[in-house]
């Protein structure tokens, strides 16, 4: 017979001192106009408008130069493609450049190397049908969405760069839409039924789904704050916008007037959250942006019909972004802080009325926790009820800002399967040590008491008390658990 009390996972707040902000400094050397790629250009791809003379189509890189004469874009061709540049990425270091290109019904993504001198050399040749090329922020790799073969569905493939060793991603479900993540982590849909699982795979691990909607999902595009932006097409074929919350909540976002009028036919949002369209109506085409600091940008007209747009990362390094324990992998508690980590949305400092709205907003049902008394104070909200407690317990410090969340065996639900065995009484029973060790990390203090029982005990029923004790406050985690175990024993 076994008892023991629920694990506890708490994630303790310490008080930190934010750095203070410089309000003088340099704005830095600008770029040259003569570099051929930099963070902020967009690039295009376009089909000519001669259908005798696809050889015509261009992929293009435009760029706003402002100088003492005022505003104005340059244009310069990247290189004239044999086929119709349906989707163009390039890396933000500027050395490399894919596109999938239909030529006469056929499809196939080509990377070349991007010279010194700005000419392209054509360094790989994707097997027929593969397309929507993504590079990974650090140009490390190319990774492209292949079509099925025989009874194997439609795969991935990953191209390293500079060796162009390949590396094909199958499973059992359709995948698509590949994209590569701020923080290097490999997405991708796959559509079981009439559901659409988005799926995370960080480095070699196994891949594990972060949002399920049943929306058919045309492209995906990751931002710093751990939000992925999805494209999927309405009833009518235009294109809407679904923002996937790194707690696995689905938001709609509305696209601003500046792009939703006229349905737009290609869209993307870059890592700091700026959105751009093609937007072509009347037969004239133009690119179109929306940016997150409300900075109007004239309409970029575009000679020719734009097909694919893409536009050169700001940045060549990857960006630690924040952690949700309901899409987190079981390494995140021993690689990042506690305040880079949030559970169901909420995290560490968050207000506790703004924690409710985003509990309620996801449809969690949270109930206050209130002291006695008419002008009590909320001290914390509960999620999912347990036997006389609760299963997520999100607690206030006397500011009235979440200090930490209480964590019990009973929500196991409510976080990613991937961190499930932290509440598994059976595990904690059998090696609390070791899950420890595996989850938080090695390098700090933890400590496992055992007892043979209390006196008044059964001497053939002893009770075990097993107690687990984790602390790194250079981190801002505490952890305890607790269990009991009540051994028989043969006479």
């Amino acid at each position: 017979m076994i008892s023991a009390r629920p694990a506890v996972v708490l994630l303790a707040a310490l008080l930190w001192v934010a750095g203070c902000a410089t309000t003088g400094g340099s704005r830095g050397t600008p770029l040259s106009d003569d570099v051929l790629l930099r963070g902020g250009d967009i690039v295009l791809g376009i089909e000519t408008l001669d259908s005798r003379r696809s050889a015509d189509s261009r992929i293009v890189r435009y760029r706003r130069i402002y100088s003492s004469d005022g505003p104005r874009v340059e244009a310069r061709t990247l290189l004239s493609a044999d086929g119709v540049p349906l989707s163009v990425q390039v890396t933000g270091d500027g050395r490399w450049l894919a596109a999938t290109l239909e030529r006469g019904g056929e499809l196939g993504t080509t990377l070349w190397r991007l010279r010194e001198d700005g000419l392209p050399d054509p360094a790989w040749e994707s097997p027929p049908g593969c397309r929507e090329p993504s590079f990974d922020p650090q140009a490390r790799f190319l990774v492209v969405a292949c079509p099925p073969q025989g009874r194997q569905p439609a795969w991935l493939m990953t191209v390293g760069l500079p060796d162009l060793k390949r590396l094909a991603l199958v499973g059992e479900w359709p995948r698509g839409a590949p994209v590569v993540g701020v923080e290097g982590d490999l997405y991708w849909v796959e559509r079981r039924g009439s559901s659409t699982l988005v799926m995370r795979r960080a480095g070699d691990s196994s891949p594990y789904a972060v949002h399920e909607l049943v929306d058919v999902v045309e492209t995906l595009h990751p931002r710093n704050d751990g939000v992925l932006v999805a494209a999927v097409r309405d009833a009518r074929g235009g294109l809407e916008t679904l923002e996937l919350q790194p707690s696995g909540v689905i938001e709609a976002m509305p696209l601003p007037p500046q792009l939703g009028l006229g349905s737009p036919t290609r869209l993307l949002s870059n890592a700091r959250g700026d959105l751009l369209a093609i937007r072509c109506l009347r037969g004239d085409c133009a690119v179109v942006e929306a940016r997150v600091d409300g900075h109007s940008m004239p309409a970029m007209t575009v000679s020719g019909r734009p097909v694919a747009l893409s536009m050169v990362r700001h940045t060549q390094s990857v960006h630690p972004r924040p952690e949700d324990l309901a899409t987190a992998p079981d390494t995140v508690l021993a690689t990042h802080l506690s305040s880079d980590v949030s559970v169901l949305g909420v995290g560490l400092g968050m207000r506790l009325d703004e924690a409710w709205r985003v509990l309620e907003g996801a449809g969690l049902h949270p109930w206050w926790e209130t002291p006695a008394g008419s002008r009590a104070r909320p001290r914390a909200i509960g999620i999912g009820r347990a036997a006389g407690s609760w299963c997520i317990e999100f607690q206030a410090d006397e500011r009235g800002l979440v200090s930490a969340v209480d964590m019990r065996d009973c929500a196991a639900p409510y976080v990613s399967s991937a961190l499930q065995p932290l509440l598994d009484r059976k595990h904690l029973l059998e090696g609390a040590y070791g899950i420890a060790q595996h989850y938080l990390g090695p390098g700090v203090s933890v400590e496992v008491g055992d007892s043979a029982g209390g006196p008044g005990e059964s001497r053939s029923h002893p009770v075990r008390r097993t107690t687990l004790q984790y602390s790194a406050p250079e981190r801002g985690y505490a952890y305890h658990s607790e269990t009991e175990v009540l051994e028989s024993r043969s006479r």
